[in-house]
């Protein structure tokens, strides 16, 4: 029952379902997941259902919620092999679902076409931040003072993207560096995934092992406590490295022990080096005026470079304030263009907006 309520609060709010890559989905989280508006299974995910038992076990009446239970799956448009291996398998035992079932019910439906790149986000250089109000993407009447600003972020982002040493990808992001083989501890606990990233230090010069490692540390993976302590530690080892990443992490971390101004400080080192979540922060903090002025060129600004530098969240971002008309003009077809790349990077949050709004 409280697994029905669930589902039907996500139903009923239209939020999108994933299962994390590696992740376990059982019995009655499936029912919940299925209920997503847009659904996602991530590499390397597992789902699992059964039939229903109740305190009598595989009673007459659990089979009865069971046939309830399909006939929900049936609204759902459930593939007819999930729903019968539902009502087939008993309580005791669990069908896990094939790969072509996990694509089968991933139903994140997006765009055919990539959104267009804009070239600039253009607009008066007068009043907040970089501009008082801004146009459509790619359409300007004349030339601004910020186009030059774009001019260079468009610059960066193109030589960031055809480098392949580590030490310009530092900007990118955890799944990049864990698609890396030398770093890549999927599968592995604990002890030994920080094992294996420890003998990675020695000789090291881009601190990548030393983050991955606070991050474990600051993430409790394999359940363990959270240590924020230990984490700082190998953030700092990573940060004298020049990891961008860390770097940001530190700014996150004064910011939750109330030292704004130090905060700020790593977070601006960190968008120095383009890293996309710091960027993208940045944005997020001048648009809501958290720790900063509020200002919103700026925001756009920041949300304009993670864009270029692949980030979903700072596409959904930009695209939200031309929809909303926050500090530009609103902009109807920018914001679905923005809308559509979020969601082609993944972000379910830009597919939902954008069904909703876009078509």
């Amino acid at each position: 029952m409280p697994a029905l309520e669930i589902a039907r609060r996500v139903s009923e709010d239209g939020m999108g379902t994933v299962v994390l890559e590696n992740a376990t989905c059982a019995s009655a989280c499936f029912l919940i997941f299925i209920s997503g508006s847009a659904r996602a299974a991530m590499p390397g995910a597992s789902m699992y259902v059964h039939r229903i038992s109740d305190e009598d076990g595989d009673s007459l009446s659990a089979r009865g919620y069971s046939v309830t239970i399909n006939d929900l799956y049936r609204k759902l448009k459930v593939p007819d092999n999930i729903r019968i291996a539902m009502l087939d398998t008993p309580p005791g035992e669990s069908y896990r679902l094939t790969e072509q079932d996990l694509r089968n019910i991933s139903t994140l439906s997006l765009p055919e076409k990539p959104a267009p790149k804009p070239q600039a986000l253009r607009g008066s250089a007068s009043g907040q931040g970089i501009f008082s109000s801004g146009r459509a993407l790619a359409t300007a009447p004349k030339p601004s003072p910020a186009d030059d600003v774009f001019a260079e972020i468009d610059r960066q982002a193109e030589e960031l993207a055809k480098s392949d040493d580590l030490r310009s990808g530092i900007w990118a992001t955890d799944a990049y560096y864990r698609s890396i083989p030398l770093y890549d501890t999927r599968g592995m606990d604990f002890e030994e995934a920080a094992a294996k990233l420890a003998r990675l230090i020695p000789g090291d010069r881009t601190g990548i092992p030393e983050y991955l490692i606070g991050k474990m540390y600051q993430d409790g993976l394999g359940g363990n406590v959270k240590q924020h302590e230990t984490a700082w530690y190998y953030y700092e080892k990573a940060a004298n490295k020049g990891n961008g990443l860390a770097i940001f992490r530190m700014g996150m971390y004064f910011k939750k022990h109330g030292r704004d101004a130090e905060a700020v400080s790593y977070i601006l080192k960190a968008v120095k080096m383009m890293v996309p979540a710091a960027v993208n922060y940045l944005g997020y903090i001048s648009e809501q005026g958290i720790m900063v002025p509020q200002d919103y060129g700026m925001a756009i600004l920041m949300y304009y470079t993670g864009y270029r530098l692949g980030s979903d969240q700072s596409s959904y971002a930009l695209g939200n304030m031309f929809l909303n008309g926050i500090g530009v003009d609103r902009d109807l077809k920018s914001a679905c263009a923005l809308f559509r790349e979020s969601a082609s990077r993944g972000n379910l949050k830009a597919e939902r907006v954008y069904r909703e709004n876009c078509r």
